[in-house]
């Protein structure tokens, strides 16, 4: 009887460490080369790789979306005068590229505009739902949106902004969250990144989870939620005055996401508030199921991430002056 205990523990033993193998992903390093030249950003929020061109979205200046070359790092435009005049805009603002266009939502007065000619002229397309956070592309006539739907999380919509659909209940994934108000998951779980394929559906991570969306039936349904680390946050107020913070203890954790059709790659701060250390974030790379293939360590330090046309990874360095960072990718 003792030695078929003793099996049986063994057995057990290596069954957990085989287990914890699987949620171990292999370390790469990974060479961003940094392009010598770029122009003074103020604070940028958002970049978007088109074609040979990086935009980026920056929050302060006069004029908010800059044109820089992916070959040299120099500005070749720059366009989104701001202001509330003819062919000017309020930021914050948010770039969506379509298949054939590009479009800029302005999320303080919830004015969708399509962008038009190299000199970026912008056309108001649709005023939407003072509900909407953010907006982003499922095709050129079709967008998802994020923000306050009721007690759900996603509002799909049509190119004249008119809603479609509800969907998306928020992530629950630390034991207390179940029990919280609608309000307080909302500002937890605001999305900071999303993805689209056709083959596969849709993906948007959140600071600590990824949730990985298919379409079924007209509609979408979630295939599987991924807690990219764990967390806690404490909150105050109530309604649309609600404030989340995380507790100092935890991982910052995500700030970016971009997608291809095989891979999802998000960019990830694991250190903590409490940690004292400002270090390198790294970059997780998963696969549409939601398994972690790689964890990438980037030789500089990135604000935000997107993927060329391609196939490269480019990034924008953090700092008071940062410049454009390419990577070429192997095996993912």
């Amino acid at each position: 009887m003792k030695k078929i205990y003793l099996l049986l523990l063994v057995c057990c033993l290596l069954g957990c460490s085989s287990q914890h193998g699987k949620e171990e992903a292999v370390e790469k390093g990974l060479r961003f080369e940094c392009l010598p030249s770029s122009p003074f950003l103020g604070l940028p929020i958002q970049i978007v790789a088109l074609d040979s061109v990086l935009l980026v979205n920056d929050f302060y200046g006069d004029t908010l979306v800059h044109c820089l070359s992916l070959e040299t790092g120099s500005e070749i435009a720059k366009w989104g005068i701001k202001g509330v005049g003819p062919n000017e805009v309020m930021p914050p603002l948010h770039l969506l590229k379509g298949q054939d266009s590009l479009l800029v939502f302005s999320r303080p007065v919830w004015k969708l505009y399509a962008v038009e000619g190299k000199e970026g002229n912008l056309r108001e397309t649709a005023q939407l739902l003072a509900d909407v956070s953010l907006l982003f592309p499922l095709s050129d006539s079709t967008y998802l949106a994020s923000g306050m739907f009721g007690d759900k999380r996603f509002c799909v919509m049509d190119g004249a902004g008119k809603e479609k659909m509800r969907f998306g209940d928020y992530p629950d994934l630390w034991s207390r969250e179940r029990d919280l108000p609608i309000e307080v998951k909302r500002m937890f779980h605001q999305v900071l990144g999303y993805g689209f394929s056709e083959k596969h559906g849709f993906a948007v991570v959140d600071s600590h989870v990824l949730s990985l969306y298919g379409e079924e039936s007209g509609g979408y349904r979630l295939k599987k939620e991924v807690l990219l680390a764990p967390y806690e946050y404490d909150f105050s107020g109530e309604g649309i005055s609600t404030r989340t913070r995380l507790k100092d203890s935890f991982a910052k954790g995500a700030v970016d996401l971009a997608a291809s059709d095989s891979c999802l790659y998000i960019l990830f701060d694991s250190h903590s508030l409490a940690s004292g250390k400002e270090m390198r974030k790294e970059i997780r790379c998963y696969d549409w199921e939601g398994n972690l293939l790689c964890k990438y360590i980037p030789n500089v330090n990135l604000s935000y991430l997107t993927l060329s046309t391609d196939g490269k990874l480019v990034g924008l360095t953090e700092g008071e002056n940062p410049v454009i960072a390419v990577a070429s990718l192997s095996g993912y």
